[in-house]
């Protein structure tokens, strides 16, 4: 068996004993990230998702309270902070800060000094359900069938990649694919045989993007890739290759096809539905030119 990625905690702190205490109390069980202050745990929180934040009400440069509105409001990570949790340790016991505390959103408000055996058992006891709500996510954002994004999940994504290519004016661009005859297949060999149809397609695809690419099951027999940062030329060439690989895969004796519809974000597919509509056109094209082929949204 391969190791176990272990959970990510991020601690903010700038007291370098209190640094060490938790590192002995921690280390041996989650990954740790130390910052000393509030710019420092920022530019952690940007370099990488934490499960965990636990974080000291009075950090220099950025205090506690500003360094967690700041995550919120900067929306970093967007797609991962959100099965994060944060704890706040303070020297400070007022009840109005315990009460700003958990009003931002904080699981937890332990004062110091604190008993280490109960801090040891309050943040497993917090990672346990962070590990439990992101699996209950996950398991509500993915295609039981082929492991996949689901629509729900592609909705969201495509929202996000326009929106960071409004932004910072980066090329975006969406695939979609239809399999070809998948109701020849069904009716020839049953359901079963087109379930792994669909399957043996979605690994195809899956294998074939990069990481921040995001494949998904749209239903039935069509999915769609969203390409970040990938301009129209690019996402054909894409598309003939994945073509290709689909067109190489055999079932029970059959040749497998797909067919697949290009469309790139520009003043004319300004949003998602106007980019959708895009790609499902193009793909009907290619469709009807005969099947086993791409087709490109213009202009």
């Amino acid at each position: 068996m391969g190791d176990i990625r272990r959970q990510a905690i991020l601690v903010a702190d700038d007291d370098n004993e209190f640094l060490s205490a938790l590192g002995d109390l921690l280390s041996g069980r989650y990954s740790l990230t130390f910052a000393r202050d509030g710019r420092e745990a920022m530019a952690a929180v940007r370099l990488r998702p934490f499960e965990l934040a636990i974080i000291d009400l009075g950090l220099p440069v950025i205090d506690g309270f500003k360094l967690v509105k700041g995550i919120q409001g900067a929306g970093l990570h967007a797609d991962k902070l959100q099965s994060s949790a944060v704890m706040f340790l303070s020297g400070q016991s007022a009840p109005q800060l315990k009460a700003k505390a958990l009003s931002l959103g904080a699981v937890d408000y332990m004062t110091k000094p604190f008993d280490p055996d109960e801090l040891v058992a309050r943040v497993a006891r917090i990672l346990a359900t962070v590990t439990r709500e992101a699996s209950l996510r996950a398991d509500a954002m993915t295609d039981p069938l082929t492991g996949l994004a689901n629509f729900r999940s592609f909705s969201e994504s495509l929202e996000r990649e326009l929106e960071r290519s409004r932004r910072y004016g980066l090329p975006l661009s969406l695939v979609t694919v239809d399999l070809d005859h998948l109701k020849s297949i069904n009716d020839e060999h049953g359901h079963d045989a087109g379930n792994e149809a669909i399957r043996l397609t979605a690994r195809v695809l899956a294998g074939a993007v990069r990481r921040f690419e995001v494949v998904a099951r749209q239903g039935g027999d069509e999915f769609a890739i969203i390409l970040p940062s990938t301009e129209s030329s690019d996402a054909r060439l894409l598309a003939e290759r994945l073509r290709g690989e689909i067109g190489a895969q055999v079932l029970r004796g059959e040749r497998i096809s797909a067919s697949f519809g290009v469309a790139s974000w520009s003043e004319a597919f300004c949003d998602a539905p106007t980019l959708v509509k895009a790609s499902d056109e193009a793909l009907y094209r290619a469709k009807r030119a005969g099947r086993d082929r791409v087709s490109v949204a213009g202009p």
